[in-house]
């Protein structure tokens, strides 16, 4: 492997190390490696802070490096604060609106479906738009009936969906991603 300078902090990862000495090589990160050694007591509570991603750099290099450059450097130091580091860069940049999710409006959703064109909710961790999808049947008369695909479950779903085509009943279908081989035959439902 290539040679590089001792490391001034014993707290630092190799890796990190490696990553800020090749970070060192380009044009605009010169001298990065010796103003990491020159403050080395900063850059130690930088990586110790528990939010890094609010952290002003030392010795100059707050004001020297774009928010997107500060990013590249926290990425090397503590790699585990990307994603707050990506969320503060991007209200920064584009705006608070790219950052929080617009409110769950079902009534306005549901106006832009169709018998032929189904809702698709796309979730992240720990959200579940099953009770309000529960009152929101209620409130149109619907009757509706989940279904948690997984092993053996894509006959019972499709039977649903044919009883919900028949009778107008809606159908929500959970876990899609536990049926992966048999989302083909729902396409062609």
């Amino acid at each position: 492997g290539e040679q590089l300078p001792a490391c001034p902090a014993d707290w630092l990862e190799e890796k990190s190390w490696g990553e800020i000495c090749r970070l060192a090589k380009l044009p605009h990160f010169k001298g990065l490696v010796e103003e990491f050694g020159k403050h080395v007591d900063e850059f130690q509570k930088l990586y110790e802070s528990p939010n890094p991603q609010d952290f002003e750099l030392p010795g100059g290099l707050h004001e020297r490096f774009s928010s997107f450059q500060r990013m590249i450097l926290l990425r090397c130091i503590r790699p585990d604060k990307i994603i707050p580091c990506v969320f503060n860069f991007v209200r920064e940049n584009l705006g608070e609106k790219f950052i929080d999710p617009p409110p769950f409006d079902l009534p306005s959703i549901y106006k832009d479906s169709s018998s032929t064109s189904p809702l698709i909710f796309i979730l992240s961790p720990g959200s579940d738009p099953l009770q309000s999808l529960q009152k929101f049947a209620e409130l149109k008369q619907k009757q509706l009936t989940p279904v948690s695909l997984g092993q053996g479950q894509g006959p019972v779903a499709q039977r649903h969906i044919k009883e919900g085509i028949v009778n107008g009943h809606w159908v929500v279908l959970q876990n899609c991603h536990l049926a992966v081989s048999w989302m083909g035959t729902l396409e062609k439902i």
